[in-house]
């Protein structure tokens, strides 16, 4: 193995350096040119120039033999580059370690959301979920230089999570999120513009059929679960059937700070778009709060959801309903018990298909669950049309003249 950089001429011009690393061998121009085809020669000039980059490679190699670190084609030429061009090339960063590097530094603070803020737990646990995912089975995608990314990797990830069983949200959102965080480091670690490429996926409104009306709520919150995990889990969930917080908001909130008896209304500021909101409290959860000394049971989401099973179905709620979704490009139509559609999501659900029942104004409903468009409030609405129908018999539309 060489011990150190040497050169010859290629093309009967142009002189080349040469190293072989650990990896294999590393060259590159070094755009100096030879009158005769022989280095010797060359000007004086040039030949400092050669006789400088053998000591900065010299350098570097003892630098990394003294620290045990292997010498690599990407570090040698990565390192006459600056020496011949005086710019830094950037060494390969795959789309698996930026997307590593993202949420280590959004953890830190370093990287905040489009709103300047930090990005929570939550977001990042989930975040996480992406890492492992192109460690364990996209290689070909997770390995790709990001500079080098085009189109059809994204299109080949979304066939990958496709053939590999995803639902099209889960790819929808491992996809999405993958293409945001190039485009918020574009220009800092890469010069990629995701946007050009036109690769992200749009959502599947899935259809989740189900909520609980006030009268199945009312049977629910009278039923005796069999212990005081299911009770707990059961005063949450008509609790927040009657708040429609989302699980992080409701997780974080101080009850005893936020109620303001007087007038029986949490006043708060949700965690997502932290703008004061007011909730006027049904008279069934001011008695939970008052019951939890209005210190709420609050659980993981993961263990919440599947409690939350066990109390509906221990409750009885055992009817099929309709349940459609894509599952590996496939749409899957099929009858589930309703106890196993039940999720922390049901709750908001609950909250506005029964609002609307009750005719309370849609704009106040919209606020109170923090939903910034009409399309994203309007998927927890789950009203079938004869209850639509209902409804709107009972505006001045269908009055007499």
């Amino acid at each position: 193995m060489e011990k150190s950089l040497t050169y010859y001429v290629e093309g009967g011009k142009y002189i080349y350096y040469s190293y072989y690393c650990t990896d294999g061998r590393a060259k590159k121009s070094t755009k100096i040119k030879t009158p005769t085809g022989f280095i010797e020669d060359i000007t004086k000039q040039d030949r400092n120039k050669l006789n400088t980059y053998v000591k900065e490679v010299d350098i570097f190699v003892a630098k990394k033999d003294l620290a045990q670190e292997p010498v690599t084609k990407a570090d040698i030429v990565n390192l006459m580059t600056e020496l011949i061009d005086g710019v830094v090339s950037s060494p390969k960063l795959t789309v698996h370690q930026l997307v590593e590097r993202f949420i280590d530094g959004a953890r830190k603070g370093d990287i905040l959301n489009k709103r300047g803020e930090r990005y929570s737990e939550k977001t990042l646990t989930h975040s996480d979920q992406i890492t492992t995912y192109l460690h364990d089975k996209a290689a070909f995608f997770g390995n790709k230089d990001v500079n080098k990314i085009t189109a059809d990797d994204f299109h080949k990830f979304q066939a990958y999570m496709t053939r590999d069983g995803k639902s099209k949200n889960t790819i929808g959102i491992f996809n999405n999120k993958i293409a945001t965080m190039i485009t918020k480091t574009k220009g800092k670690w890469h010069n990629v513009d995701v946007n050009q490429l036109n690769v992200y996926c749009k959502m599947e409104d899935a259809d989740y059929p189900i909520f609980y009306t006030k009268e199945e709520l009312k049977k629910l919150y009278e039923f005796e679960m069999s212990s005081k995990s299911l009770t707990r889990t059961r005063d949450v969930f008509v609790f927040g059937s009657f708040i429609c917080l989302r699980h992080g908001d409701y997780y974080e909130t101080n009850y005893r700070d936020a109620f303001d008896r007087k007038n029986n209304t949490l006043v708060l500021k949700t965690g997502k778009n932290k703008s004061k909101i007011y909730i006027p409290l049904h008279p069934v959860a001011v008695k939970i709060l008052e019951k939890y000394n209005f210190e709420i049971p609050k659980f993981e989401i993961n263990y919440m959801n599947k409690r939350l099973k066990d109390m509906a179905k221990e409750a009885g709620f055992v009817e099929k309903v309709h349940f459609s979704r894509t599952l590996g490009g496939v749409t899957h139509n099929e009858y589930v018990e309703k106890y196993k559609l039940t999720s922390t999501h049901t709750m908001r659900r609950n909250f506005v298909t029964n609002a609307i029942l009750d005719r309370v104004p849609e704009l106040f409903i919209q606020q109170v669950g923090g939903w910034k468009s009409d399309k994203s409030y309007r998927r927890y609405i789950r009203l079938g049309s004869e209850q639509m129908a209902e409804l709107s018999k009972q505006t001045k539309f269908y009055d007499n003249w």
